[in-house]
């Protein structure tokens, strides 16, 4: 690699690089604090190195058409690519829970602690989704809620934290990171138009798409 900043690194620091940035691209985000089952949290040591060493990690992701995005304010770090690859794309009920869960956020946002993570249950979740939101008409069956939020787990948009995402009683954080996933800006307007499709019932399929979890 020909940059003298990175071959300034330790032999730990270079280890760290690596892992950062395989972690950005697999997993979108990199948090400040990790969330481990149970509740406790950790400083994560990528987030520090990627706060020294910004600019050279920013530079070589680039070079891939990848762009690393920082926001201290919350907490985290992503990537989104220039060329708009690699998009998720959710259905209908992946959709309605990802919006769910931002909507649960940005309601309690005010009251969270240091960590910025809000704690709720799969129960909870379903309920706002269908009950309180009326973003779906009906409650999707836990096998699928668990499947979704697994995927929603691996992008570090939540962390489990008790019993499992397929049972009503299963625990989990939804971290900031739900806040750049789903930009304020299409909130609204995607839960309206999910709202009329439902009303409508017309089988229509909405698809949401983010960039390894970041909404465009």
């Amino acid at each position: 690699m020909a940059y003298p900043e990175y071959e300034e690194l330790s032999s730990k620091d270079k280890d760290t690089f690596t892992s950062a940035c395989n972690r950005l691209l697999a997993e979108t985000f990199v948090l400040r604090t990790l969330v481990k089952p149970g509740g406790e949290t950790i400083n994560n040591p990528e987030y520090s190195f990627l706060s020294r060493n910004f600019s050279l990690v920013r530079d070589y992701l680039s070079l891939i058409d990848w762009e690393l995005v920082r926001d201290d304010f919350n907490g985290f770090f992503y990537v989104r690519n220039a060329a708009q690859a690699n998009k998720l794309v959710f259905n209908k009920m992946a959709t309605g829970i990802l919006l769910a869960l931002r909507l649960l956020y940005e309601e309690n946002e005010g009251r969270l602690g240091l960590a910025q993570d809000l704690e709720c249950s799969v129960q909870e979740v379903l309920e706002k989704v269908v009950t309180d939101y009326g973003i779906l008409g009906k409650r999707p069956n836990f096998r699928d809620v668990g499947a979704c939020m697994r995927q929603m787990d691996a992008h570090n948009l939540i962390a489990r934290l008790e019993s499992s995402y397929e049972k009503p009683t299963g625990r989990f954080a939804i971290l900031p990171t739900i806040l750049a996933a789903v930009p304020s800006d299409r909130v609204r307007a995607v839960v309206e138009q999910l709202r009329a499709e439902e009303n409508e019932s017309d089988g229509t399929e909405a698809e949401m798409e983010a960039e390894e979890g970041i909404g465009e």
